[in-house]
């Protein structure tokens, strides 16, 4: 039968247990993250560099023999004796890589390079490969003083060869002349078979100044040459002058505004080129109705639109209201008398065309009309009308 145990004796043995030092236990072990892990061997790394960086070259913390730990030298310091030891352990006759170098120093290969250049270390290729030999050359023999000197000659440099004749040279120099003469660059560049645009460039290019688009050729005595011409026996007109000299019409009369001489004279005989031609003669308007016969061809006497007669009956005769001419010799009449005739007859064929569209258009207003209020009937048009 086991013993048991009163009250007072628990409660003894509890607080037996419960003492703080018996309870003052180590807490569980967490395992490190690599984050962690890394930051804490940053720290020894830099805790390590800070202390070795107080102590002569090539010697570390363990082989120190006497370490002062109240010194701690700047970062300009710091810096400065890594940048020493890099230099050193570059020049070294186990000739490290910049990689190697980088891993060294925990520097990246990008600031071991920077470092080195500031030091004024010339650097191997990228790529080469580093060995001793390349570090110390050895050194070549002297060549024994009876071996002739042998001179290498120099492989000699192309002879230039002379510049090629431009071929647009002769063009240019037609080109700027013809330009100063009073030509256009189109005329010029459709002359050379060149673009405008190449023909104002050889311009600019000889230094010639340009005139303004559509500007008057400002050409030595042409303008006492028009004056002459247009006041000599031939008597042009200014279209004629204008014609040959190459001006405008315009400027043709300004030169004789400028001169003294009015380019209006009435006593002046009219150019044959300055005559107005004969005015063009329109199709006369009809609107022949499609049931009506065809009335036979005559020649219509010219009315005035206002005094217009009926039309006769279709099956009327033809009715000449025109009197016949008086016949003229032809050798008693001037160019300038036909042309006259010509337009007079144009004229009262017009007229006579206007009457004719007027009555057209009156009898196409009645057919409507009748079609319309009268009632529908087999009778023909004549009886409706």
């Amino acid at each position: 039968m086991p013993k048991t145990i009163g009250a007072s004796a628990h409660a003894a043995a509890y607080a037996g247990e419960q003492d703080p030092a018996r309870l003052r236990v180590a807490p569980p072990l967490r395992a490190e993250s690599r984050e962690e892990w890394r930051e804490r061997m940053a720290r020894k790394g830099a805790e390590r560099r800070r202390m070795e960086a107080g102590l002569p070259r090539g010697q570390v913390v363990s082989e120190a023999s006497a370490y002062d730990p109240e010194h701690d030298p700047t970062v300009a310091e710091r810096r400065a004796t890594r940048d020493e030891q890099i230099v050193a352990a570059y020049e070294a006759d186990d000739q490290p890589s910049i990689q190697e170098l980088g891993h060294r120093f925990d520097l990246s290969h990008e600031m071991v390079r920077r470092i080195l250049h500031q030091q004024g270390v010339q650097l191997s290729p990228k790529g080469h490969h580093r060995t001793p030999s390349q570090a110390a050359p050895a050194s070549v023999p002297a060549p024994p003083a009876s071996a002739p000197a042998v001179v290498v000659p120099k492989p000699a440099p192309p002879a230039s060869r002379p510049a090629a004749p431009n071929p647009d040279s002769r063009d240019r120099l037609a080109a700027v002349t013809a330009y100063v003469a009073g030509d256009s660059m189109a005329e010029i560049a459709a002359r050379t078979h060149r673009s405008a645009g190449t023909v104002r460039g050889w311009l600019v290019d000889a230094g010639v100044q340009l005139r303004a688009r559509g500007g008057y050729v400002l050409v030595p005595g042409r303008d006492e040459q028009i004056v002459a011409a247009f006041t000599g026996p031939e008597h042009p007109s200014t279209r004629d002058l204008a014609q040959r000299f190459g001006v405008g019409e315009s400027r043709i009369g300004q030169i004789l505004r400028d001169h003294g001489v009015s380019a209006a004279q009435p006593d002046r005989p009219r150019s044959p080129a300055r005559r107005d031609p004969a005015p063009s003669v329109p199709a006369p308007l009809s609107t022949p109705a499609p049931d009506e016969p065809d009335a036979p061809t005559q020649d219509p006497a010219p009315v005035e639109p206002a005094a217009v007669e009926p039309l006769p009956p279709a099956d009327a005769a033809p009715v000449s209201t025109t009197a016949p001419a008086p016949r003229t010799e032809l050798t008693a009449l001037l160019p300038d008398d036909v042309r006259r005739a010509i337009h007079d007859v144009v004229a009262g064929l017009m007229d006579a065309a206007a009457g004719l569209a007027g009555a057209a258009k009156g009898m196409a207003r009645l057919e409507a009309y009748a079609a319309l209020y009268l009632p529908a009937t087999t009778a023909p048009k004549e009886t409706l009308l």
